[in-house]
C-alpha cells in the first residue's frame, strides 16, 4: 500500500498491481532480448558453419568460381583476422573475441529496444564463435569461400559479424542522439 499526499489530504493508492504489470513486462522483454538473441547467434552459426563444411568438402583450395561478375567463390584458409592480421595468433584471437563478447553482452543487457538489442547481439555472437571460437580452436584458422573483386575473402560468420556490429553502432548513434534531444529540450523547458 502506498501513501500519497494531495491537496485534499492523503489518498490511499495501490500500486501492488501496477508493479507486478512493470515486472511483468519487463520479463517478457527480457526474455525476448535474450531469446532472440540465442535464436539468431544459433541460426547464425549453422549456416556459417554447413556452408564452410560444403566449401572445405567441395573446393579445392585457392580454386576460383565465377557466379556472376562481381562474385565468386574461392576456398582459403585464413589464420589471421581481418585482411590477414594477426595470422598465427589464436590464443589472443580467442582472448579478444571473449573480452569483444563481454562487451557486446553488456550493451546489449543495457539496451531498452529488446528486437533489435537481440538481433544485434545474435548477429555479433553468430560470428565471433563461428569465426574466431570454433574455428580456430579446432583447426587453427578458418576457411573463407566468399569472393568479391578487390576485397579479402570471408564467409557468412564474417557479415553476420558487421551486420550486427553495424546495427550497434546505428543503436547506439541513435541513443546518443536521443539523449542529445531531450538535454535540448529540457534546456529549453527552462528558459
Amino acid at each position: 500500500m502506498c501513501e500519497m499526499q494531495t491537496a485534499g489530504g492523503a489518498e490511499s493508492l495501490t500500486a501492488g498491481p501496477f508493479r507486478k504489470e512493470r515486472v511483468a513486462q519487463f520479463r517478457r522483454a527480457a526474455l525476448l532480448k535474450w531469446g532472440l538473441m540465442l535464436g539468431v547467434a544459433g541460426v547464425g552459426l549453422a549456416l556459417d558453419q554447413i556452408t564452410k563444411r560444403i566449401a572445405e568438402d567441395r573446393m579445392p583450395l585457392g580454386q576460383v568460381y565465377e557466379l556472376i561478375p562481381f562474385l565468386a567463390l574461392q576456398r582459403t584458409q585464413n589464420s589471421g583476422v581481418s585482411f590477414g592480421m594477426f595470422k598465427g595468433q589464436t590464443w589472443l584471437i580467442v582472448l579478444a573475441t571473449v573480452v569483444a563478447v563481454i562487451v557486446v553482452l553488456a550493451f546489449v543487457r543495457m539496451e531498452k529496444r529488446p528486437v533489435m538489442a537481440g538481433v544485434a547481439g545474435g548477429l555479433v555472437l553468430a560470428g565471433t564463435f563461428g569465426n574466431n571460437v570454433f574455428d580456430r580452436l579446432r583447426q587453427g584458422y578458418v576457411t573463407d569461400f566468399i569472393k568479391l573483386p578487390y576485397w579479402p575473402n570471408f564467409n557468412v560468420a564474417d557479415i553476420a559479424l558487421v551486420a550486427g556490429v553495424g546495427l550497434l553502432i546505428w543503436m547506439l548513434i541513435r541513443s546518443l542522439l536521443a539523449a542529445e534531444a531531450k538535454r535540448d529540450s529540457q534546456s529549453h523547458d527552462s528558459h
